[in-house]
């Protein structure tokens, strides 16, 4: 008689902690705004060059770490400043749900967007640090949650997630004075090489400005 009404009670348990967790698993959405401005300025003032912005459900990446750029449109950013293909990628892509593009922002100035995403979504976007031949400002391959754990949408500064990113597509000058980086040549047309994605980490690593000094990404909630 105990053992059985021990397992009655085990089961009445069980019931009741997978009962909890489902509902844990909340259905929500909400409306959110991201500003990202452009916060260098003396010596170390750059243009951010126009981005590209998107949600999905699965944290499709936009890139992958220590593989080839998969030829998408992520170069012609990277390289030149150019959304368009890009652009035109994530919008005919499944996993994708809302996806855009944003204006080029110059020193001292910000850009802002809205969307709308739902529990689980991923949220990343690119933009090319643009005295550079290929280097790029997002945040990992699957980006980052808009909603915390409990639901809650996801709110503030998040410029500790973005990354310099080398695309690995171009040869590497040095930041601010490479004569194939756009500003500096009609055609800014470098060197091609093929090497993975990567943090970009070259010869000139200690020339590069803090991303603190070049950027922040603030997300609020509406």
């Amino acid at each position: 008689m105990k053992s059985k009404i021990l397992i009655g009670l085990i089961s009445l348990l069980l019931l009741l902690q997978m009962s909890s967790c489902e509902e844990a698993v909340p259905e929500t959405e909400a409306e959110f705004t991201v500003t990202i401005r452009n916060v260098s300025q003396g010596e170390i003032a750059t243009l951010l060059s126009p981005g590209i912005f998107y949600t999905n459900q699965m944290g499709f990446p936009l890139f992958f770490k220590a593989s080839l750029d998969y030829g998408e449109g992520l170069e012609f950013l990277a390289e030149d400043g150019i959304v368009d293909t890009l652009v035109q990628s994530l919008e005919g892509n499944k996993f994708v749900k809302e996806s855009g593009a944003f204006a080029e922002i110059p020193a001292g100035q910000e850009v802002s967007f809205t969307f709308r995403a739902e529990y689980g979504d991923f949220f990343n976007f690119a933009t090319m640090f643009t005295d550079s031949n290929d280097s790029f400002y997002s945040f990992d391959e699957e980006g980052v949650l808009l909603f915390e754990p409990d639901g809650t949408p996801f709110e503030g500064d998040i410029t500790n997630r973005v990354w310099l990113w080398d695309a690995g597509t171009e040869i590497n000058e040095r930041p601010y004075g490479g004569a194939n980086q756009p500003g500096r040549s009609p055609f800014f047309e470098g060197e091609p090489e093929r090497f993975p994605v990567q943090l970009t980490n070259d010869q000139f690593r200690d020339e590069y400005p803090m991303r603190t000094q070049v950027i922040q990404v603030l997300v609020s909630a509406n």
